[in-house]
């Protein structure tokens, strides 16, 4: 029984890296992470309502299909801590079949404290918005969804997150420095099936797995001023262009690094009314090395 109501500091969410070949063999958790947005990884029981010709007037019957975890984690990106998650969310070389790595991840709400086992993530998106801090979005699902009596010491870093000053971008290569850009969307798709997709026939309430069914892919934009034709020529022509994006903070460093990139749609449009600045959308796509060997983007 609660003795009162919980209230945001009471709460803590944390990860940690599973084993190679062990998707329901729990971690320990290595990370702590504060939230910042009212997310966070749910059960689904997949109920399903049994509708019947049963002489029955109203709806009587229901069933739990199975279960599993999904949902959203959106959290400040954090200098010095960032090596586990990038391994998380890009890594395809330590478990077989070029498949993603598991994660075990507990939200502890003070008088629930769950705990989700063989966390994939589905999609990561990293948002850099001027005057705001540094934000990473994780799209995640789970194999197992339960309850958790684990005691832990949660050592939520006291860092203070990136910012958008402290980002840098070179652009239409990786070298040289450009100072224009005004915002930034990248987004990591590692082409997860879903939950319900990896059910099987063996008697267990939970999915027996979750592929990814294909390499990582990636998607995003840079949003700057105007200042010349260039972008367009290059819609235009096809030309593949490149972008680094290094946060720095102090010592600390976290690099997003696209060596090809393909520009999806027309950079500028007409503006709506006179007394605006004009700015360029650059839409791209990421590509992996011509021989199909190196990832479209690498995080370091």
């Amino acid at each position: 029984m609660a003795d009162g109501p919980v209230f945001g500091y009471d709460t803590w969410w944390g990860f940690g890296l599973q084993a190679a070949g062990q998707p329901k063999t729990a971690a320990s958790l290595t990370n702590y992470w504060p939230l910042s947005a009212d997310e966070g990884l749910k059960l689904e029981r997949m109920i399903r309502l049994l509708d019947f010709a049963d002489y029955r007037g109203y709806q009587t019957k229901w069933l739990s299909m199975g279960t599993y975890g999904a949902g959203t984690i959106q959290f400040p990106l954090i200098p010095g801590v960032v090596s586990n998650l990038l391994t998380w969310i890009q890594d395809r070389a330590t478990e077989d079949d070029n498949q993603g790595r598991s994660a075990t991840v507990v939200f502890n709400l003070d008088q629930i404290q769950k705990r989700f086992v063989g966390t994939k993530v589905r999609t990561a998106t990293f948002d850099f918005t001027k005057n705001e801090v540094v934000q990473a979005t994780l799209d995640v699902a789970s194999l197992i969804g339960e309850d958790d009596a684990t005691a832990y010491t949660p050592a939520v870093t006291a860092t203070s997150p990136y910012i958008f000053t402290q980002a840098a971008f070179t652009y239409p290569d990786t070298t040289t420095d450009f100072d224009y850009v005004e915002g930034a969307q990248v987004v990591i798709d590692n082409v997860l099936e879903t939950p319900e997709d990896g059910f099987r026939g063996d008697g267990g309430p939970y999915p027996a797995c979750m592929y990814n069914l294909h390499g990582i892919r990636a998607t995003g934009f840079l949003e700057m001023e105007f200042r010349s034709d260039d972008d367009w020529d290059r819609f235009r022509q096809g030309t593949e262009i490149a972008t680094k994006i290094v946060c720095t903070s102090g010592a600390n460093t976290c690099t997003l690094t696209m060596p090809r990139l393909i520009v999806m749609t027309d950079p500028v449009q007409m503006p709506g009314k006179h007394d605006v600045r004009l700015k360029a959308r650059v839409e791209f796509t990421a590509l992996g090395s011509a021989d199909g060997t190196t990832a479209p983007i690498t995080l370091s």
